[in-house]
């Protein structure tokens, strides 16, 4: 080789060194879009003063009863130190899921609200001096708004026209503040009012995150009533697990002391204005079965004010032995605190689940931002994502949550590798691949956080030991990289590799790529449900083709796709009956796939050879 050739490429180098391989981006997740309507549909009386709200007994959608719309996102896995479990979050996504305008770069438009259900205050006047007060953060785990974002709040006045009485513009991440807002306005005093927030939001940039808590209106306030005298857990307990947050009991029992956390951290936090000195505890049970586990740890610690404590409790011994046909394990803690002379004792208790079941994950089960890979044109990019197992298994497909993308992302198609080493990672001189599937295409499942299910043909028997399960994109698949959902809260390692210049590299991206390999038994029944795709019998003739093809089937099939192997649709028709004759002669001679529908399930993909 000489040395111009090998200037050329130390310059290739050392340019795409500087272009950033991995990167993050917006998450758009699937809501119910049936959800809204019967939101906006709820019949509810008036309610009446105090009105409270923390978000904290529900999750996905805010509690009709108090509220009219459901576009906001309920969780307690975006926000920051919250006042207390479980928060409001505001974006940039429809009740679909995806860009409220996908087309329009840098479009400025109003997004998310949360609108009151009425309250009553026809019996009050603007002596009685009420307020409205709440808590908001930008940012947390997800995006910071831009600078010409904003949230703002709108009171309803009598002729049915919203007042803007508040409004921040886009920040930087900080911790959760405080606003009092007064109702004085005489025209605000009837029994149909309503309060809302709407974030506005500048597309296509990031999903623009605003995190809303704690909202309380009374009378007899002031400007300077800002106590709000509550003891509360501030966010979900640990897992009980040292790395995975998931297992399968089996793999959980081979190894019980590799995998049990002897103590994990609870988050409790004093919002009142004074140190207290409180004891709290747990109960624990095996759910299906009602056995009950002893050993818990009574605590007793002194917080400082509007202070979240992390405290390690125990943990009880996980002395559980499931029945044969057991499938599923799950862990119910109880956790409880002793009550102060509090507003509000419905977040004085919290209950959380350790599952067993068949799948390993790193993740929660929550994606705050997509993760993804910035690809060149002429090389495959891989994502690989070591875990371990303490007996042996079997492996019978993956469950993985992707992103939507706009535009849509649903052909672009990708690999599947189970691999045991990664040339250069832990010692490894060269790639293992234990087992390859080809031609699968992102899938979503329709709920939030769903993830989808891709099947093995052939099941996969894995010995103790660690193993990588690798996605893998073609080359001249395009440069904007599939979408995998990232759990952004993971803060242990992550385990992840990557691969876009032929050479694996340990992932600098924090959090947990979410990506599950599920073992165990055939899958019939699972925590995450399977692609629904139908084994038709279905033949193609002649094949290799030439000018034509048979599609054949036992039933009535209605459509048909045809792929060039880099996933683009090229072709698509309607068919009529059990014997179809299609014409390929345009078609450039090479590999496709062909997949057909019967008015309820595709098939799988059959090979089609022209030549």
């Amino acid at each position: 080789m000489n040395k111009f050739i090998l200037s050329l490429i130390a310059i290739f180098i050392s340019v795409t060194n500087l272009f950033a391989q991995e990167a993050v981006g917006a998450f758009y997740r699937y809501n119910d879009k049936l959800n809204n309507t019967k939101a906006a549909n709820y019949k509810t009386t008036a309610l009446s003063l105090p009105f409270f709200e923390d978000f904290t007994n529900y999750e996905t959608y805010p509690n009709q009863a108090k509220w009219k719309d459901a576009l906001v996102y309920v969780n307690n896995t975006f926000p920051i130190n919250p006042i207390s479990r479980g928060v409001a979050t505001f974006d940039g996504l429809n009740t679909y899921g995806v860009p409220y305008d996908s087309i329009n770069k840098f479009a400025s438009i109003y997004a998310d609200s949360l609108t009151s259900q009425t309250i009553d205050l026809s019996n009050y006047t603007p002596n009685d001096s009420i307020y409205l007060s709440f808590y908001y953060q930008p940012g947390g785990y997800g995006f910071e708004p831009d600078l010409n974002d904003s949230l703002m709040l709108f009171f309803k006045l009598n002729n049915g026209l919203w007042n803007k009485v508040w409004a921040k513009e886009g920040s930087s991440s900080a911790d959760f503040k405080q606003v009092l807002i007064p109702i004085k306005n005489a025209l605000y005093f009837n029994n149909n009012f309503q309060f809302r927030f709407i974030n506005k939001v500048t597309m296509l940039t990031n999903d623009d995150h605003w995190h809303v808590d704690y909202i309380k209106i009374n009378s007899n306030r002031t400007q300077s009533d800002t106590t709000i005298n509550d003891l509360a857990f501030a966010r979900n307990p640990d897992f009980l697990l040292k790395d995975y947050t998931y297992m399968p009991y089996n793999q959980f029992q081979a190894a019980i002391n590799s995998n049990w956390l002897s103590e994990h951290k609870v988050y409790l936090r004093n919002n009142t204005p004074i140190t207290i000195t409180n004891s709290f505890n747990y109960t624990a049970r095996e759910l299906s079965s009602g056995y009950v586990f002893s050993g818990f740890s009574n605590f007793t610690t002194s917080i400082p004010t509007n202070t979240t404590a992390n405290l390690a409790l125990l943990n009880y011994t996980p002395n559980y032995s499931p029945s044969p046909n057991q499938n599923k394990v799950v862990f119910e803690q109880t956790y409880y605190t002793t009550a102060v002379a509090s507003q509000n004792t419905i977040n004085d208790t919290i209950v959380t689940k350790q599952i067993f079941d068949n799948y390993l994950a790193y993740d929660d089960g929550s994606a705050e931002k997509s993760y993804y890979l910035n690809l060149f044109n002429t090389l495959p990019g891989k994502i690989a994502v070591e875990h371990q197992l303490f007996t042996n298994d079997t492996l019978r497909g993956v469950a993985i949550q992707f992103g939507r993308q706009i535009p849509s992302n649903s052909n672009k198609y990708f690999s599947i590798a189970i691999m045991k080493s990664l040339a250069g990672i832990n010692g490894a001189t060269k790639d293992s691949i234990i087992y390859k599937e080809d031609f699968f295409f992102p899938r979503f499942r329709d709920s939030i956080n769903g993830f989808w299910t891709y099947t093995f043909t052939n099941p996969v028997i894995l010995p103790v030991g660690s193993f990588y399960v690798s996605t893998i994109q073609p080359a001249t698949s395009g440069s904007d990289s599939l979408y995998f959902g990232l759990d952004a809260n993971r803060t242990l390692a992550n385990h992840q590799y990557y691969n876009v210049l032929n050479s694996w590299q340990s992932s600098q991206i924090e959090g947990a790529v979410m990506i599950r390999p599920l073992l165990g038994k055939a899958l019939t029944s699972m925590a995450v449900e399977q692609a629904q795709f139908k084994n038709y019998t279905m033949s193609i003739s002649p094949n290799p083709a030439h000018e034509f093809i048979t599609i054949e089937a036992e039933h009535n099939l209605t459509q048909i796709e045809i792929y060039a192997t880099l996933g683009n649709l090229i072709y698509s028709s309607t068919l009529f009956g059990t014997n179809s004759n299609i014409s390929i002669g345009t078609f450039k001679p090479g590999l496709y796939f062909v997949r057909c529908y019967d008015g309820k399930n595709w098939s799988n993909f059959t090979k089609l050879i022209i030549e």
